[in-house]
């Protein structure tokens, strides 16, 4: 189903005629959730349960049961929906996911509400994991720290059980995830890391840090041990960059088409046509004589050749003599 919506093949998977295209879809957390967790939940019981415990700071087992979005009621009645309840037979997992790292959306009122409603119904024992996932703008101690008072304060006096709360990133979720399947030599490993990786970029998270192409260090050195070790390094490095580059642009193509959409609709409101445009730099014919050129890279940089539109309105007889009807509509791209 992921790799189908993924590809754009939404035929008979209920979401035809909706747009859903990569890197450009703004899903909801629980597509991602689900995507992840349930690839999560197929790993073997000793690297799901390494995983679990590298992420919550607490040994935690082999999956015993796993249930996505349940119902619980608290005593007055209303219905809350946490995301993922894991258990290892031995304790339980709360996860409440949300969609955007590096973005406030966890709120300890609703954290609270489940944690009452999962102790009312016996779903939840003393001392549960409550995993926060995204919806941070930082993950310091004292983030930390005021979530957690927060919600103890969001309880309701006498029903306020110990629980642990972990506070965790996307991000981190996928980096520690890589590294314990960087020594995993299945083949089917490696593609369930990469149905996530594709998942992340579909939903616009990132899997690693911003990593700029300006920070990666040369491999200088004369010992060709420690000389390949440093090329691994410095070509695994060069390929995150790479990467980042490649989402750079998916934003800046998004970015532009947005651009064509207002000029767009700035014309259709002046009820005016398309009468002359000018390129800041018109590009050769061919590549040859650009590498001795100093604003050859500036050519190439997207949207800099169409950064002024000339409009003028329909019934404009001459363009140069016409009194007003005439609109300029600049576009200015930056270097």
């Amino acid at each position: 189903m992921l790799s189908a919506v993924i590809s754009g093949k939404k035929r008979g998977t209920g979401l035809e005629g909706t747009r859903l295209i990569l890197g450009q879809a703004e899903g909801a957390e629980d597509v991602i959730t689900a995507s992840v967790f349930e690839r999560l939940a197929y790993l073997p019981d000793h690297l799901f349960g390494a995983t679990l415990t590298k992420l919550l700071g607490v040994p935690f087992g082999a999956i015993e049961d796993i249930e996505f979005w349940p119902s619980w009621y608290l005593p007055d009645g209303r219905r809350v929906e946490p995301d993922v309840v894991v258990s290892d037979g031995q304790q339980t997992l709360l996860v409440e996911a949300k969609r955007h790292d590096y973005s406030r959306q966890q709120y300890a009122g609703q954290l609270a509400a489940e944690l009452q409603a999962g102790w009312a119904e016996g779903k939840l024992a003393e001392n549960c994991i409550l995993l926060t996932l995204g919806g941070f703008t930082d993950l310091s101690l004292n983030t930390h720290e005021e979530l957690y008072q927060n919600i103890k304060a969001a309880l309701s006096p006498g029903n306020d059980y110990p629980f642990k709360l972990v506070c965790c990133s996307w991000q981190r979720l996928f980096c520690i995830l890589e590294d314990e399947l960087k020594q995993q030599f299945d083949p089917g490993l490696q593609r369930m890391l990469s149905d996530i990786s594709d998942c992340y970029s579909w939903h616009g998270l990132r899997t690693h840090r911003m990593l700029w192409l300006n920070a990666l260090k040369p491999a200088y050195s004369y010992e060709p041990k420690r000389l390949r070790s440093m090329e691994t390094q410095m070509n695994q490095d060069l390929n995150a960059a790479l990467l980042d580059v490649r989402r750079a642009y998916r934003l800046l193509a998004d970015y532009q088409k947005r651009q064509f959409d207002l000029l767009s609709y700035i014309r259709d409101k002046l009820d005016a046509v398309a009468y002359y445009q000018d390129y800041v730099f018109t590009r050769h014919g061919d590549l040859r004589g650009l590498e001795n050129q100093p604003d050859a890279g500036l050519r190439f940089l997207p949207f800099l050749d169409v950064s002024a539109i000339w409009l003028r309105h329909q019934n404009q007889e001459n363009f140069s003599h016409a009194p007003g009807r005439r609109f300029d509509v600049w576009r200015v791209g930056t270097q």
